[in-house]
């Protein structure tokens, strides 16, 4: 189909019209590949913000155990 497509054109439009389907075919190659990446990315922040909520809890539970009128940094005299 594209062989009788391209014999009517001359031969710098048919050459025209190969780079641009390809440059389309490369772009769209790019912005799946941008996709995929901003997902891993995405799941990448997720977990560090789940890892970083959870090294916290340990701390939260260490300042519930404190004596009232007491700052984990400040004691009062």
């Amino acid at each position: 189909m594209l062989e009788s497509l391209f014999s009517e054109l001359e031969p710098g439009t048919a050459r025209a019209a190969l780079v641009r389907i390809a440059a389309v075919a490369e772009v769209y190659s790019l912005l799946d590949e941008i996709e995929s990446s901003a997902s891993r990315i995405s799941d990448l922040v997720l977990a560090i913000k789940e890892y970083t909520y959870m090294d916290q809890a340990p701390v939260q539970n260490v300042g519930h155990r404190e004596k009232p009128g007491e700052h984990a940094h400040h004691p009062e005299p």
